[in-house]
């Protein structure tokens, strides 16, 4: 088991005071102490174990399942195919996290701080990215399917290849962000109806009745196609 006084028992015993993921169910008290705190995280972590490489949090392939991580701060952490389905992370700050391959249906990231966070072919359906900071984030091949990123911020963000098939961008701000590839459908709404005119002529219809944004085409101040 990791020490209290090291840098792995600091970060568990942050969680055991701080996170409601790891109370007791139905306890309203103070969280789990060290030793709790550590035996729930350990299985967790047992095939990753947590290290810290130049101080950065190291949780690659973890098991988040569910976990409550509200106002989390995460900057620069490891993540790579972490499991996150249903996780908390309102408000958290993942800046410039690396979550490439990453599990995350069904996450709450509203209000969320992941600019220039890493989400290559992360999987990010049906999750709630409302309010999220996702500028210059990169998020080429991510499944985007039914997510909800009204009101998002995503200028320079790049979602080469990324399927936003019934995703809702209502309101979003995609000024710069790079669209080459990205699949939609007729489910999918756009940040205006201007926006929807643009992106469907800039796309090609597949057999499936869905749409691809073409490589090239349609550029202008608002859109980037590269």
């Amino acid at each position: 088991m990791a020490r209290a006084g090291s840098l792995t028992g600091r970060i568990v015993s942050a969680f055991a005071r701080t996170s409601p993921a790891f109370r007791p169910s139905g306890d309203n008290r103070a969280g789990w102490g060290f030793r709790q705190a550590w035996m729930r995280l350990a299985p967790a972590f047992a095939r990753s174990p947590l290290s810290y490489p130049w101080g950065i949090l190291d949780l690659t392939g973890a098991d988040l399942t569910g976990a409550n991580l509200t106002r989390a701060h995460l900057t620069g952490a490891n993540l790579a195919g972490a499991h996150l389905t249903g996780a908390n992370l309102t408000r958290s700050d993942l800046t410039g996290t690396n979550l490439t391959h990453a599990n995350l249906t069904r996450v709450h990231l509203s209000g969320a701080l992941l600019t220039g966070a890493r989400l290559g072919r992360a999987d990010l359906t049906d999750a709630d990215l409302t309010h999220a900071h996702l500028g210059d984030a990169f998020l080429g091949g991510a499944d985007l399917t039914r997510a909800d990123l009204t009101d998002a911020y995503l200028p320079g963000a790049r979602l080469i290849r990324a399927d936003l098939t019934g995703a809702n961008l209502t309101h979003a701000n995609l000024g710069g962000a790079h669209l080459a590839g990205v699949i939609w459908s007729e489910r999918t709404r756009w940040p205006t109806a201007a926006w929807e005119e643009r992106m469907r002529t800039a796309s090609e219809l597949l057999p499936d009745g869905r749409l691809r944004v073409r490589a090239r085409g349609a550029a202008d101040g608002a859109l980037s196609f590269v």
